[in-house]
């Protein structure tokens, strides 16, 4: 019998690279449809902490926006929110796993270096959040619009119409202002979150056997724990289908 690796099958690792990158952003999707309107209510508080207006309620702001402007209030700037996380997630998280799945599979181990999953994370974060950048402004500038007074709204239509209007009225450069504070905190993250998570799960594997997704989860943050989820489901439908073929 011989000994000899299996030829890698360059269509399943293609598919693989795109179940990544899609679950990712399945998740991502999945987390801010569903806790959308706490995002707002967040970037609200926000705003009226800036303007000095005392102690804020979450409850009784959320009543106010309610009373005030409807339920419609609570999910403006969805659209741009959706694509900004598709995107982000899939980049920041998919790439990721990418990049592990495939300097595992190039050295031949069960685990990457700690160099190459703290390059991986760094690289990763800062890639999606450059990529991104232009929605993370128009989703923010849609979700305050009602907060703002009459003659102070942009009045976008939709995340296309904002992008537009942005580079016209206001230059290109506008669409990507901050950024280098937004590359520094998603590096941060991703380095926080996916190094630690990675070391100690390739730690333990050998006291406790494959490490679940659901052990080592105190770390992140809710768009993560659904593409976590996802990807554990994943592995163990692989893992099954492996046995079945034995």
């Amino acid at each position: 019998m011989s000994n000899s690796r299996p030829t890698p099958n360059p269509g399943s690792s293609a598919m693989n690279k795109i179940k990544n990158i899609l679950t990712a952003g399945t998740a991502g999707v999945t987390s801010i449809l569903t806790l959308y309107p706490i995002e707002t209510l967040k970037t609200r508080i926000q705003m009226k902490s800036e303007s000095g207006t005392g102690k804020i309620s979450p409850l009784g702001l959320m009543k106010e926006m309610y009373k005030a402007e409807g339920i419609k209030t609570f999910y403006m700037g969805l659209g741009a929110a959706i694509m900004r996380q598709f995107l982000f997630a899939s980049l920041r998280i998919g790439i990721f796993y990418n990049f592990i799945d495939y300097v595992k599979q190039k050295n031949n181990a069960t685990s990457a270096t700690l160099l190459q999953t703290i390059a991986g994370s760094l690289a990763s974060g800062g890639f999606a959040i450059l990529t991104v950048m232009p929605f993370d402004v128009v989703f923010v500038r849609m979700q305050a619009e009602n907060s703002l007074p009459v003659e102070q709204r942009r009045g976008y239509t939709s995340l296309l119409n904002g992008l537009s209007r942005i580079s016209k009225e206001e230059g290109v450069k506008t669409l990507w202002k901050g950024v280098l504070p937004a590359v520094a905190r998603a590096m941060a993250l991703n380095f926080g979150m996916l190094v630690p998570y990675e070391k100690c799960k390739a730690l333990l594997a050998p006291y406790l056997g494959p490490v679940s997704y659901t052990h080592l989860r105190a770390h992140e943050t809710r768009h993560d724990l659904v593409c976590r989820l996802l990807l554990e489901k994943k592995k163990k439908k692989k893992k099954t289908k492996k046995k079945k073929n034995k």
